[in-house]
């Protein structure tokens, strides 16, 4: 999860319901009631599931490379053998597959998804979005138009080159309804 890997022995609290989860661990960027929510239901299938484990692997705060920090603490886990498979929740702009920087914008390297594959490392990505109409949550593939339009929606922020494609972004969106 995207919460401080130091936060761990608090997230492990909140997962046994023995802390609050509004505690100030989680940060504002991600700290909303649907994510509340789902750290109460993985503690409940936590409980349920001695062998799931839920892991913070976010950098302390302040430490400018966060996804070098995630990187490293995902290769980790998966080099200890201990898994068969991980799923990591981070925010969309982490699961970016292969950016392709705007020209004299950054020297940075890839995002946290973007590290893993050229790590060797398969990775599937799924972004999220909001704003469209939609009655139902939508999983879409970067390989409609749609998808492709979407993914770019979502990493406008992002200072990227005009190269790049919905399909550098992710491999499918969830659309959800307004």
């Amino acid at each position: 999860l995207e919460i401080p890997s130091s936060s761990q022995d608090d997230l492990e609290r909140v997962l046994a319901g023995q802390k609050p989860v509004y505690e100030e661990f989680i940060s504002p960027v991600v700290d909303y009631p649907a994510y509340r929510e789902m750290l109460i239901e993985l503690g409940k299938l936590k409980a349920k599931r001695a062998l799931l484990d839920i892991r913070a692997i976010d950098a302390p705060e302040g430490v400018k490379d966060r996804d070098g920090t995630m990187y490293r603490n995902i290769l980790s886990a998966i080099n200890s053998g201990q898994y068969d498979c991980l799923v990591i929740l981070v925010g969309n702009i982490h699961g970016i597959k292969h950016i392709v920087w705007a020209p004299g914008v950054s020297d940075n390297p890839q995002y946290l998804a973007g590290r893993l594959i050229q790590e060797g490392v398969k990775v599937f990505t799924v972004m999220q979005y909001w704003g469209e109409e939609t009655e139902q949550p939508r999983l879409i593939s970067t390989t409609t138009p749609q998808g492709i339009a979407l993914a770019m929606k979502v990493i406008a922020p992002v200072k990227h080159g005009a190269k790049m494609t919905g399909r550098d972004c992710a491999d499918a969106i969830i659309l959800w309804p307004k």
